[in-house]
């Protein structure tokens, strides 16, 4: 999960506020197996434009699209072969999920030769709204632990 982080900080420092998630599953990324969405949230403190902390929350889904049915199919020569992947999305801009965006993404490995889009797009959308929430409540306790403490973890510098 750190690399996962890692590298969405790298890509996205300076270009996130309050109210942002992003969403990486590619391996290249820190991401596991396809299947397993990683949804990272920036956490900020006491009104600093400078991200402190971040928060994750991964899990797997049930279906991405792609040649097969399920998560571990023997054939695919090409991560593509596997379903939906992405190295970095945006799904909240500020606070507003761009579930518009996401649908068409999950739904993009179809159009790929041999793939299906995911059979299961509903239950995707709910998951990662449930991830989004997760973080949120991350973010939430985060927040108290360094208005309740003078940890200089809580300082951003």
């Amino acid at each position: 999960m750190q690399y996962a982080i890692q590298y969405q900080h790298r890509l996205w420092e300076g270009k996130l506020k309050a109210g942002d998630v992003l969403l990486s599953n590619h391996p290249e990324c820190g991401g596991t197996h396809l299947p397993d969405l990683t949804i990272i949230t920036p956490v900020f403190v006491d009104g600093e434009s400078t991200v402190a902390f971040y928060v994750a929350a991964r899990g797997h889904h049930t279906d991405i699209g792609g040649q097969g049915i399920t998560s571990m199919m023997p054939d695919p020569k090409e991560l593509w072969q596997e379903g939906f992947n992405v190295r970095s999305m945006k799904i909240v801009d500020n606070g507003v999920f761009l579930e518009n965006d996401v649908r068409k993404a999950l739904l993009a490995a179809g159009d790929l030769p041999g793939c299906s889009p995911t059979r299961r797009l509903d239950d995707n959308i709910s998951d990662i709204k449930a991830k989004i929430s997760a973080n949120q409540r991350g973010i939430l306790l985060l927040q108290k632990m360094c208005a309740d403490s003078v940890s200089p973890l809580c300082t951003v510098t």
